[in-house]
């Protein structure tokens, strides 16, 4: 194999797949022969079996199989950032799979919810406010260590602790990571990941924090006048009010 094989090889997996294979294009059908494509994919480690920790030991990820993208592309965003913006977003991302995964690891599982796929797995990832390039990101599954009773704030507690270290306090650093955040940082969650767990977290780490509050997770000690509880069905108008031209009340005070 050339480099310039494997760059066609890796065009035609990106390409193909941002079509979802709705569409033929010739110049990515004439690139390559199926027959070379396969080879090469025989080919291609996407993990290491000899560093793998096997199932049932301690610290075994059941992402290994397929993380090494996962990683390569998290690593170069990172190698090529030489300060990142202190705003940062976080959230979910699903996956596709119909096969199945390692056993009670909860990393594939049925998603009803989601219109593109009802089987599949998900992933945490960080990035800039502005940017579509990510610096850091979690699997979703059961086998990580848990802090907290609820799931999800302990998949923005992971994260917090990763973008911890990556700021840059101007000594040496021993970690892996490459420093990128000059000083303390801002993030913005959904729902999925508030509580009071995480919030507390945030704080005591010197980490800004935005997101909104679920239902089952309100802040406790609030008195309930001071919390918006009623259910509101989304419609067609409270969608376009959200995402076009948002509305702003502000109250003036009389002098």
């Amino acid at each position: 194999m050339s480099p310039q094989e494997l760059v066609h090889w890796d065009g035609i997996v990106f390409m193909d797949g941002a079509m979802h294979n709705t569409s033929f294009l010739p110049h990515i059908a004439n690139t390559k022969r199926s027959s070379h494509w396969l080879e090469i994919v025989r080919a291609i480690k996407r993990n290491k079996n000899h560093l793998a920790k096997k199932r049932g030991d301690d610290g075994c990820d059941p992402a290994q199989k397929f993380d090494c993208i996962c990683k390569c592309l998290v690593h170069n965003v990172n190698a090529l950032t030489l300060r990142a913006n202190l705003d940062l977003r976080a959230d979910e991302t699903t996956w596709e799979h119909a096969g199945h995964g390692e056993p009670k690891s909860g990393l594939l599982c049925k998603r009803p919810k989601k219109p593109t796929t009802s089987k599949g797995g998900q992933l945490t990832v960080m990035s800039d406010v502005h940017r579509m390039r990510p610096h850091l990101h979690v699997h979703r599954h059961k086998c990580h260590h848990k802090c907290h009773k609820l799931g999800s704030p302990d998949e923005a507690r992971m994260v917090i602790d990763k973008a911890k270290m990556m700021k840059f306090d101007g000594t040496d650093h021993t970690n892996k990571r490459k420093a990128i955040f000059e000083g303390d940082f801002h993030m913005t969650w959904d729902n999925c990941f508030s509580g009071n767990q995480i919030m507390h977290c945030a704080t005591s780490n010197n980490v800004g924090m935005t997101m909104t509050a679920r239902r089952d997770r309100l802040p406790k000690g609030v008195p309930s006048k001071f919390l918006q509880k009623e259910k509101v069905n989304p419609n067609d108008r409270s969608c376009a009010a959200r995402f076009v031209d948002p509305i702003f009340l502000n109250q003036k005070r009389e002098t």
